[in-house]
């Protein structure tokens, strides 16, 4: 080798070398707090707990409505199926609706879980989601910036949007796990995703569309969410993403019909009242940034909130005195780890 060449050999090393240097340098000083701050945002979650409803009671002390506890089983679909974000990238590249980006969605889905049924390596490989334009190419890589495991990408064939197989395998992975474990079949799980995720997706505002995936599904309540089921899934939770054991109230009254024209009943919130109370930040679980909201010298939470599934009082004592019988729903700051372990709880505001 001359001399020349081995200059030049040397010379582009060290370019390397300074480049990964000054790279190195602008990680873990330059942007160390910023980047402290998104590793904290990510690990720190919002545990937010559900108010109880004051009783309503009679001269004598004997209750007419009483809030009973009940434990039921609910479905994040965010977390459940993080390929959903897809679908708006599938839309924009294919120049197609939101309903046919999600139909093509769930057919490459199809076509991936009949390749891991022959091949379970299928599940660690990657899928190619749909080809578009190349002119298109920088535009979709902004897009898929913002959105994890999707990405853009060009090759001898043209533009792709790519992604992991098992983030498009997981929802039905999550859900086959589940549906051993809490017997329910799975047929049932995926019929009332399915239904969800196109109730949402049909909705035209993209707010309202951001909001409504915030609800969760329920798949178990009452009895079917007992003890046993609970404690399985519990035990099982790192690898059952999305699925939660949650503590709810239902409205009961213990009289049945007696008295209902006085009594009244409860009601889910209409859009617009959804609408009122996001507009004044008033719904806890829907907050702009509950962590700053909860962070801090621990002052109590505001005195109107709410959360995004809390009924309101539609007639009778229940509405004439909603104010006074709502409760006031709790939250706590926690810090998991990757398995969805609680490591550390940070600040706690009680229920009430």
């Amino acid at each position: 080798m001359s001399r020349r060449r081995i200059d030049l050999v040397t010379a582009a090393g060290l370019l390397v070398l300074t480049g990964l240097t000054a790279r190195l340098y602008a990680l873990t000083v330059q942007r160390h707090g910023e980047l402290r701050l998104r590793a904290e945002r990510r690990s720190r979650k919002i545990d937010v707990y559900e108010p109880r409803r004051a009783p309503i009671l009679g001269r004598t002390g004997r209750p007419f409505a009483i809030d009973r506890p009940v434990r039921v089983v609910t479905l994040d679909l965010p977390d459940l199926d993080p390929a959903l974000s897809f679908v708006s990238p599938l839309a924009y590249t294919q120049r197609i609706s939101r309903p046919e980006a999600l139909a093509r969605l769930r057919a490459v889905r199809a076509q991936l879980q009949a390749e891991i049924a022959r091949d379970p390596d299928a599940a660690s490989g990657r899928v190619v989601l749909c080809r578009y334009p190349r002119e298109d190419f920088d535009r979709a890589k902004r897009i898929t910036r913002r959105i994890s495991h999707l990405h853009a990408e060009l090759d001898a064939e043209g533009a792709a949007l790519v992604c992991e197989a098992s983030v498009l395998a997981q929802r039905d992975r999550v859900l086959e796990r589940l549906s051993s474990l809490a017997a329910i079949p799975v047929e049932e799980l995926q019929g009332r995703v399915e239904a969800r995720v196109d109730e949402v997706h049909a909705l035209e505002v993209r707010d309202e569309r951001l909001l409504a995936w915030r609800e969760t599904v329920v798949v178990l309540e009452g009895e079917r969410a007992d003890f046993a089921v609970a404690a399985r899934l519990s035990e099982r939770a790192f690898e059952l993403q999305g699925v939660q054991v949650e503590a709810r109230h239902l409205r009961r009254y213990p009289f049945g019909d007696t008295a209902v024209h006085l009594l009244g009943f409860l009601g889910q919130p209409s859009p617009a009242e959804r609408r009122r109370d996001l507009a004044a930040n008033l719904i806890l679980d829907a907050y702009g940034d509950p962590l700053d909201l909860l962070a801090g010298s621990g002052a109590p939470l505001p005195p109107k909130l709410r959360l995004l599934r809390e009924p309101y009082g539609r007639a009778g004592l229940e509405r004439c005195y909603d104010a006074r019988l709502r409760g006031h729903p709790g939250a706590r700051v926690v810090v998991r780890d990757v398995r969805g372990t609680v490591r550390r709880v940070g600040q706690r505001h009680d229920q009430r």
